[in-house]
Formats: structure tokens, sequence, C-alpha cells
């Protein structure tokens, strides 16, 4: 199934397969293994997954044993940490391949947790522009669109509410883990976004939003109240 990306090599390096727990309601998806997954074949076993395991995963009130686990990319390319930008076409055309060939979500997700640009843009389509930085996108909930391929072109971000239990999981996106070892003012907003997480499972977030009244009630005006709205006088709206 590799075969075809742009990224592919000699075949030789160690493939990493996502760890996928079929009861699962969460999936957490990375940006690409590090070196102890590659020589395990495991995702999420290093340091990367250490801080998960202790910092991220209990404040969403999740185990490792919980959830599903995988990477955007899910081999290590030219045995680095380094990968080319996310706007690219390289790391564009490499995302969709390994989506199209290797993602797959449970029936029973609820939830995805992305963690990093390279998952968040795997994921929704968001990213691959240059102000489209993880740290615009963390704490929004963000519709699973880029699963086949297809991307977004524009940076249209509407308040996105998903309905429970109909259609595809929502994509929460985050910082990735590993970036608060090098910036630790990123762990407090990390584990507020992965409180939401706790929270979404709960149906306690994101509430849906209020019915708008259209139509003023009578007492509305003889309490003293005033609307502030805009008014336009050819259409009467």
């Amino acid at each position: 199934g590799c075969i075809g990306c742009p990224m592919y090599q000699t075949g030789e390096q160690n493939f990493v397969p996502d760890l996928i727990r079929e009861s699962s309601e969460v999936m957490i998806l990375g940006q690409n293994p590090g070196a102890e997954e590659e020589a395990a074949g495991i995702p999420f076993i290093g340091q990367t997954g250490k801080v998960m395991d202790k910092d991220f995963l209990p404040v969403a009130g999740l185990t490792r044993s919980q959830v599903s686990i995988g990477n955007a990319l899910r081999c290590r390319w030219s045995s680095s940490n380094s990968l080319p930008p996310i706007e690219g076409t390289v790391a564009r055309d490499a995302v969709r391949h390994c989506n199209i060939a290797h993602l797959r979500i449970p029936s029973s997700t609820k939830l995805i947790i992305a963690t990093g640009g390279y998952a968040t843009s795997a994921l929704t389509g968001y990213g691959y522009q240059k102000n489209h930085k993880i740290t615009h996108l963390r704490g929004w909930l963000l519709p699973l669109m880029s699963v086949t391929g297809e991307t977004l072109t524009n940076y249209d971000l509407d308040i996105y509410t998903p309905r429970v239990g109909v259609g595809l999981p929502p994509v929460l996106a985050t910082v990735h883990v590993a970036a608060v070892n090098y910036d630790p003012s990123l762990r407090l907003p990390a584990k507020v976004d992965w409180q939401k997480a706790r929270r979404f499972l709960k149906g306690s977030w994101p509430a849906q939003p209020p019915n708008i009244i259209t139509e003023p009630d009578e007492y509305m005006f003889e309490s003293g109240c005033a609307i502030d709205t805009e008014w336009n006088p050819e259409s009467g709206y």
C-alpha cells in the first residue's frame, strides 16, 4: 500500500501500523513514528507516548487501553524526526496517500484527537496553507473531511457543533504532545484541550447554541429591555 507514496524509500524501513481497538470511543492521531516506535512497530511508546500517558490521557479521563492510537504518516521518513513542511506538495501528497492506504477509524469512535499540524491536516484539510497554524486551530472541534483525499481550499471556520451519534466523529485539534517538551508554555493550553475530550464524551461540551428569538414578546418591552441588532431599511429585515 505504500508504493506510490512520495516518501516511499527502499521499503526496508519499519512500517508502524495504527493500534486499533475496535470498542474504543476515542482515536488519537500523531505525526509520525520516532526511533523507538520504528524499532518496535508500535505507535507512541517513546518519550512522547510516555508524556501522553502520564500528563494528558488522565486529564481526558482515559487510559491507553481505551483508545486507538496512530500517526498521520506511518513510517519514519529518512530515519529522522524531521518532516517536510506540511504546506508543501510532498507532505500533502504523502498524507493523502497514507490516509487512503492505511487510515481506518473504528465504528465505535466518537471523537478523534489530532495532536499537531500533520494530524490535523490529515483529518480535516486545515493546515496546508502557511497561515494555518496549529496554535490557531487548537481547541476547536473540526469536521472530519479529508480521509478520502479531499482538502479544504479556504479558512472558513464556522462554529461547528456536532450532533452526537450522527455522522462521522469530529476532530479535536491540539498541539503535538512532544511540543510541550521544548515549549513548556504549551502544557496548560494542551491540558485544557484534553479536558474538552472528557467533557465531550460526557455530553457537556460543546453546548448547543441557544434558540434565537426573532419575534420579541411583549413582556420584553414592558420590562424595559433594549434589543441591539441591525436592520436593513430597504428589505425590512
